[in-house]
């Protein structure tokens, strides 16, 4: 790190504002240092039983049959309750604008 260069953030605590500094400057480095074309990016906050849902239905692949969204929602769900499984802190949908959900929160695990 050089001297002219800060820290976004220092600890796991955030808000929105912190979020936007790191959004604004991973775009810069994509746009200016990369030369990425990107698309524009909708942040959603979700909980983890908002990620769960996305898992069985945005998150997966398109031309699932539909009900295998509901068989993948409870396969999911049970293992995370039980603690077996973990789940992602976010899924990016690459789309126009691309969409990016942000867990917030994790559920009680009972064993």
């Amino acid at each position: 790190m050089t001297a002219t260069a800060a820290r976004l953030f220092e600890g796991a605590e955030w808000d929105f504002a912190k979020l936007q500094r790191i959004h604004d400057a991973c775009e810069e480095i994509a746009r200016s240092e990369l030369g990425l074309d990107i698309y524009p990016n909708q942040i959603e906050v979700i909980t983890a039983q908002q990620m769960l849902d996305a898992y069985s239905s945005a998150g997966m692949q398109l031309f699932y049959k539909l009900w295998s969204f509901g068989k993948h929602f409870a396969h999911h769900e049970a293992f995370y309750r039980k603690g077996i499984m973990g789940l992602a802190y976010e899924i990016v949908i690459n789309s126009s604008p691309c969409i990016s959900y942000l867990m917030e929160e994790k559920l009680r695990v009972s064993r």
